[in-house]
């Protein structure tokens, strides 16, 4: 069994919402966290959004856990301007890539914080 990620959290900056994750990410916490985020975009004013996930810590995640935050960010695709993936793994860039697909908005990976 993998090791639970043992802290995730979620900020709204600006036109910026950020999700940082440290460790395993389950399926439980991939949906409690996507339900946080989209909460925390639902208090947004601004029209669109850029999001970024800080995952330098983060060592993966369940196949469920990603479905979870792209059923999650779907109906916000209109207003998501990019994904920003900062420090991740190749798997953690697959899944972010994999959502942007889906969500038809550009993916760009950096290896640590501009």
């Amino acid at each position: 069994m993998k090791p639970e990620v043992t802290e995730w959290s979620v900020r709204l900056d600006g036109e910026t919402l950020e999700a940082r994750f440290d460790g395993w990410l389950t399926q439980k916490q991939g949906e409690a966290s996507a339900k946080a985020f989209v909460a925390k975009f639902d208090q947004c004013t601004h029209e669109r959004l850029d999001i970024v996930f800080e995952v330098t810590g983060m060592t993966g995640y369940a196949p469920a856990a990603r479905r979870a935050w792209q059923r999650s960010l779907l109906p916000y695709r209109r207003r998501i301007r990019s994904i920003t993936t900062v420090g991740a793994s190749t798997v953690v860039r697959m899944g972010a890539s994999t959502i942007g697909l889906l969500l038809r908005v550009p993916v760009r990976h950096l290896e640590a914080a501009s």
